[in-house]
């Protein structure tokens, strides 16, 4: 890996290479001194669905939309890659379980790939799997030992893949000694090349115990997780290789471009309520029973959390916001190619983005048996 985590000091955390700052006044939208871009955005609350698969799911992790809008749906629960015919209402199952070529264990996440293809990550076997628009497994590729399957966030056009880099110091449960940044990789699968997009600012860790066993056999395992409420950069891929990354500490949508990873396009910093962290939002984010933690809550929330940021499939960044605990409905911002807010939206209560097309987004939501339901509504445009 060429480059690895480390501590910064307050010169390091200045942005690197060529910077285009873009400073955009919208209709709806001011640019002012100080707290940048300021609320005055539209918000668009998506309420009806245009369509709702009549099969029912035990888990949608991830939703990819075909051109001809059959769509993707990856269900690690049941260990299956499904094709959703919404005109038929039926389920294509793709492939099979197994460890073989064209075969998978657990897909979590989907990508989108060139001509219409579709890239199935398997979380348990560390692999990728091709998969063409006829439903036709082709290719089988493995990830190399250093990379972390789980972290991976994109694959683009060109045969590349991003992830994060290794977090040194997990093995040892001392937070002091983790670093606060962690580089962004691609690898590509076709020449096996390695390069560092950039670097992100993570969350804070606390040390968590958990024993198993009883008597002489009693054994205490010690591991570090993230603390609640801590600020993390978020950040995704879009299929031709921009990384849309958004700034915690103060929140801003920035892109970096393929062709020059040095040059970076930074929007205007977003001014937003700091919401305060109280009672029940202690409650909701408290650790197991069995574990021995001590987390170190905050005051305020930072803008979102962790694994909040995706990229629409017509190149919008999309951020699910912090809400207060008594709000019910998910809110998103959404940024244009030049890091402007231009818009926020709404989703009814109880679902949750998993995918989206040209013109529509895909909802998800859990009934009362354990059972998910994979939604279809109109995207939020700004004409809408």
């Amino acid at each position: 890996v060429p480059c690895q985590p480390r501590r910064k000091s307050v010169k390091d955390r200045q942005p690197l290479g060529t910077e285009i700052f873009v400073v955009a006044c919208l209709t709806l939208a001011a640019c002012g001194s100080g707290s940048g871009q300021k609320d005055a955005v539209r918000t668009i609350h998506v309420q009806t669905p245009e369509f709702t698969f009549p099969e029912r799911f035990l888990f949608v992790a991830s939703v990819r939309e075909l051109g001809d809008k059959r769509v993707v749906v990856a269900d690690p629960d049941v260990r299956a890659v499904l094709i959703a015919h919404a005109d038929r209402g039926v389920l294509d199952t793709v492939g099979r379980v197994g460890r073989g070529p064209g075969e998978y264990s657990r897909p979590i996440r989907l990508f989108s790939l060139a001509g219409d293809s579709t890239a199935i990550l398997d979380s348990e076997l560390r692999r990728l799997v091709i998969l063409t628009s006829d439903g036709r497994i082709v290719v089988t590729a493995s990830l190399p030992q250093w990379f972390d399957a789980n972290e991976l966030r994109g694959a683009d056009w060109q045969g590349g893949l991003y992830s994060t880099g290794p977090l040194i110091g997990m093995e040892t449960p001392d937070p002091s000694r983790l670093p606060d940044s962690l580089p962004v990789i691609r690898w590509d699968r076709r020449d096996g090349t390695v390069d560092t997009v950039g670097m992100l600012d993570i969350a804070g860790y606390a040390v968590a115990t958990f024993s198993e066993g009883t008597g002489s056999v009693r054994q205490v395992n010690t591991f570090l997780l993230p603390q609640p409420f801590s600020p993390h950069d978020g950040w995704a891929v879009a299929p031709d290789g921009r990384v849309g990354v958004v700034r915690a500490a103060n929140y801003r949508a920035e892109w970096w471009t393929r062709a020059r990873q040095s040059a970076k396009i930074i929007g205007p910093s977003i001014a937003h309520e700091a919401l305060p962290v109280i009672a029940a939002d202690r409650t909701a984010n408290a650790p197991p029973a069995a574990l021995r933690i001590e987390f170190h809550w905050p005051k305020r929330k930072p803008p979102f959390g962790r694994d909040a940021v995706r990229i629409s499939q017509n190149g919008e960044l999309w951020v699910a916001r912090y809400r207060a605990a008594s709000d019910s409905l998910p809110k998103y911002d959404i940024f244009d190619t030049r890091g402007v807010l231009v818009r926020r939206a709404s989703t009814p209560a109880g679902r949750r983005l998993v995918g989206s097309g040209r013109s529509t987004i895909y909802l998800a939501w859990r009934d009362q048996y354990g059972y998910d339901w994979l939604e279809r509504y109109p995207y939020p445009s700004g004409d809408r």
